[in-house]
């Protein structure tokens, strides 16, 4: 079946991530292991399941990155998932924790886990989260403390939006700016379309559904959902090119708060960025800084008028100095 040609496989993806229809990986890796006897030389079957789902926009590129993750390691930690949906998902999470664990080295700090192997026990929750209650991963959700306003309001505020390439895509990060410019907003591409309204909804089951499991993607979506909540907002991510909309506009705009709705989330994943962000937004300057930038600088013309009245400007101040300086003089 993860042979097929791609079409095929496409249409079967729908149903097999369903969270309803998944096997126990040990039946499915028992019966693989039968023809991997026949076929020593094929990858193991994370392998070909991570190619597989590849082609569905939304995982091409963290089943990439995370096929690159588990390179020479696979066959140990082979027995380690639930299921093919809790491998999809781990492809989008387990990245973005071996970057922060990383991070946590650099800085002297206890990671979240002591190394891959902890990483890739059973996914219930037997790798405990060492990081304090008041970190990202445990901070309780306030929707009002916790929300960043949407695209085109950020815009409004000189924050700009870059799109970037990493192992996660929920690796976002906020690059605060300096005087002259406002923070960038830095998002892996998302590519969404028809079946990954069906893939985000499941991942979000597994999150509801298997006890320690973190609110990763659920976390995701309602950061996404705070960034669009208009066409507006859609338009300006896909022309940064944040999201690749493969879906109508109305649907695009709707996609994210359709995955969690009348879900309940407890714990908010993206505390820290969403105190940064609002932070950039709160600040007038930036504010004014970017409405003088649309009013003044939009285009050549504007520029150059604007460049004109302040040239006129400094001259009529020049020659009211020079005439107050003469009429002193007869005085």
């Amino acid at each position: 079946m993860f042979i097929l040609p791609h079409n095929p496989t496409h249409f079967l993806c729908h149903d097999i991530l369903l969270l309803e229809n998944q096997l126990p990986w040990f039946v499915i890796h028992s019966l693989y292991n039968l023809t991997h006897k026949l076929y020593p030389s094929e990858h193991s079957l994370s392998t070909l399941i991570l190619e597989a789902f590849s082609i569905l926009p939304s995982l091409k590129q963290s089943c990439s990155s995370y096929k690159n993750h588990l390179h020479g390691d696979e066959l140990h930690f082979e027995d380690g998932f639930l299921h093919i949906l809790d491998l999809l998902r781990s492809s989008i999470v387990i990245p973005l924790r071996t970057i922060e664990e990383r991070e946590l080295k650099a800085a002297g700090k206890e990671g979240i886990s002591n190394g891959p192997a902890e990483e890739h026990q059973v996914r219930s929750g037997s790798s405990k989260d060492k990081r304090d209650d008041k970190d990202v991963h445990g901070a309780i959700f306030d929707p009002y403390l916790h929300q960043i306003r949407t695209a085109t309001d950020l815009s409004k505020a000189d924050i700009k939006f870059e799109s970037v390439t990493r192992e996660s895509i929920m690796d976002i990060r906020f690059e605060e700016g300096r005087f002259c410019r406002n923070g960038v907003l830095k998002i892996p591409k998302l590519n969404i379309g028809m079946s990954s309204e069906t893939l985000f909804r499941n991942f979000i089951a597994i999150e509801q559904c298997y006890h320690d499991y973190r609110n990763e993607i659920t976390s995701y979506a309602i950061l996404m959902d705070n960034l669009i909540s208009s066409q507006d907002d859609m338009e300006l991510l896909c022309k940064k090119k944040v999201i690749g909309n493969w879906m109508s506009d109305e649907d695009g705009c709707k996609f994210f708060s359709n995955l969690y709705k009348d879900i309940p989330h407890n714990k908010f994943y993206y505390v820290g960025l969403c105190k940064q962000v609002n932070d950039c937004y709160s600040s007038k300057w930036y504010t004014w800084l970017a409405l003088l930038k649309s009013e003044k600088f939009s285009n050549p013309w504007r520029i150059l008028a604007f460049g004109i009245g302040i040239f006129i400007l400094i001259l009529t101040a020049w020659s009211q100095s020079n005439n107050i300086r003469v009429n002193m003089h007869k005085w």
